[in-house]
């Protein structure tokens, strides 16, 4: 799904103009991102759990010279699924 699809059925869903709903979704995203951007930990109810983590510096090895390299540290998000909608994708997929 796309966010313009999203739009639609959110302005559907709340009986919103689609302007309106588009707004409030661009709303809820940078609220979403700039708590997970200071490193707070977002807990959505029946959705999951979205958190930055960071995986620790390493050293690799370049396969075509054999070189040692350094791999930097590096930040990601990390989401964790709730139980519902585990239990929901579950349903849907026995289903087919």
């Amino acid at each position: 799904m796309d966010k313009k699809s999203f739009v639609e059925k959110l302005s559907k869903k709340l009986n919103l103009k689609k302007v309106a709903a588009e707004m409030l979704l661009d709303d809820v995203i940078e609220i979403l991102t700039n708590a997970i951007a200071e490193e707070k930990e977002v807990k959505l109810m029946n959705l999951g759990i979205f958190k930055l983590r960071q995986r620790g510096a390493r050293h690799c090895v370049n396969p075509k010279t054999k070189e040692r390299i350094l791999i930097q540290p590096k930040k990601y998000v990390q989401f964790t699924a709730s139980k519902k909608l585990i239990g929901k994708i579950k349903t849907v997929s026995d289903k087919r």
